[in-house]
Formats: structure tokens, C-alpha cells, sequence
């Protein structure tokens, strides 16, 4: 009897590692999102790129055709003003108006949004941040902490991801957060405050 228990917990134990070190390697290679130059002939822009890794879901690969695609650039068409309530609480109250799940999203769930277009992403020195002074490179840290610090876990980079639907646009949605635990995805609400009855 004795060996039947030691057999099950050594099985248990086992399958639970391999569980563990299963979803490590789907976070952790499955994507990575980065900001770099886009250089053409008339212009030069920044903009948001998406790795998929051979290990990455299938709506990775398909909204990528390949291995890596512009998600959208770092530009501003027909500007909003920097009055928008949205932009303001993303670059000087993100805390106080958004919470963060400690759950991760599907990944699956947010490209299909970014392969219909409904989605884009920004980063703490985006082209948004129309009134951060980006000469005072005090305020660009504070952003840059703000948005670090709402991730869940300890992170090295963090990009926001916004609605592009008209009734909520600049809306944070989602949050990205890359560390050396990989990249995960964490949805956003408002706080119960600034909820819409």
C-alpha cells in the first residue's frame, strides 16, 4: 500500500511539473512585441512589431504570415486632442483609473482582435504622450515606472494595448508585460469609479 502512495504522489508530482514547465514554454516563446524604426524613402517612424516564434499559435503565425509583421506605427492620424479623458488617465493616472487582472488573457483572443483591426499599442514613449515633455527626462521615467509598476509581475518593458472603437477609443484593454518569465497578457477594467452605468 505503501508503494501505491509513493508511486501516485511521485506521478502527481511529476505531471504537474511537466504542466508547469509546459505553460513556461507557451508563455515565454510564444511571442514577443517590440518598438523599432520603420525607415522608408519619404519618412522615418517608429513602430510596433510582433515576433511569433515557431512555438506561437496558429492566429500568431496567421496575423504575422510568417515570423514577424508591423502591428501598427507609432503616428498619430487625425490627432486627438490631449484633452481625451482616456489619453490623459494613460499617461497621468493609470492606476488610479484602470485595474489589471492578475489572470492572463488569452493570446489567441487578443491577436484575433488585432487581426480584425479592433486593437493597437503604444508604449510609455509614444508619439500619445502629448504632454509628456520628452527633454525632461524625469517625467519620461515616471511614465515609463507607472506603466511597469501596473504589471503584475516584475517586468523589463510593458506596451499598453487600446480600443480602437469609436464608442471607447484610446480605452486600455490590455497590458503586455516582458520579463525574464517571458511575455504575458493581462486585461484591463476601469475601476469601479469610472465604470459607465
Amino acid at each position: 500500500m505503501n508503494n501505491f502512495k509513493i508511486i501516485f504522489m511521485f506521478l502527481f508530482l511529476f505531471t504537474q511539473l511537466q504542466a508547469l514547465t509546459l505553460d513556461k514554454e507557451l508563455t515565454s516563446f510564444s511571442f514577443k512585441i517590440t518598438k523599432q524604426a520603420i525607415l522608408s524613402e519619404q519618412d522615418f517612424t517608429m513602430g510596433y512589431f510582433l515576433q511569433c516564434s515557431g512555438q506561437s499559435s496558429a492566429v500568431c503565425q496567421e496575423l504575422c504570415q510568417g515570423k514577424s509583421c508591423l502591428i501598427n506605427e507609432d503616428a498619430c492620424d487625425g490627432c486627438i486632442s490631449s484633452n481625451n479623458y482616456n489619453l490623459y488617465a494613460l499617461y497621468y493616472d493609470l492606476k488610479s483609473v484602470y485595474s489589471i487582472d492578475n489572470q492572463q488573457s488569452s493570446v489567441n483572443s487578443v491577436f484575433s482582435q488585432f487581426f480584425n483591426k479592433e486593437l493597437f499599442i503604444i508604449d510609455s514613449t509614444s508619439i500619445f504622450g502629448l504632454l509628456t515633455d520628452v527633454s525632461d527626462s524625469s517625467q519620461l521615467g515616471k511614465v515609463k515606472a507607472e506603466f511597469l509598476n501596473s504589471c503584475p509581475k516584475k517586468s523589463d518593458t510593458s506596451f499598453l494595448i487600446l480600443s480602437k472603437n469609436e464608442n471607447k477609443f484610446m480605452q486600455l484593454e490590455f497590458l503586455v508585460c516582458q520579463g525574464t518569465y517571458g511575455q504575458m497578457i493581462f486585461k484591463s477594467h476601469y475601476n469601479q469609479e469610472y465604470q459607465n452605468d
